[in-house]
C-alpha cells in the first residue's frame, strides 16, 4: 500500500522538464515457435493449423 501511495504522490507533483516523469506498464509475453508449418489437407481446401509449438521462455514487454 505504501508503494502505491508513493506513486500517487509522484503523479500529484508539478511537471519539471529537467526531471520528466516517465510511466510504463509491463506485460508478460510467452515466446513460442511453430514446430511444423500448416499443411493443406487437399487441393482447394484451406490448410489446417497445427497447434503444436515449442516454448522459448517468457519476457516482459514494457508498454508506454
Amino acid at each position: 500500500m505504501a508503494a502505491m501511495e508513493d506513486v500517487l504522490e509522484l503523479y500529484e507533483e508539478e511537471y519539471d522538464p529537467q526531471y520528466p516523469t516517465v510511466c510504463f506498464d509491463e506485460k508478460p509475453v510467452s515466446l513460442i515457435a511453430d514446430v511444423s508449418p500448416s499443411q493443406a489437407v487437399a487441393p482447394g481446401v484451406s490448410a489446417r493449423p497445427d497447434y503444436e509449438y515449442q516454448r522459448n521462455g517468457t519476457r516482459n514487454a514494457l508498454l508506454d
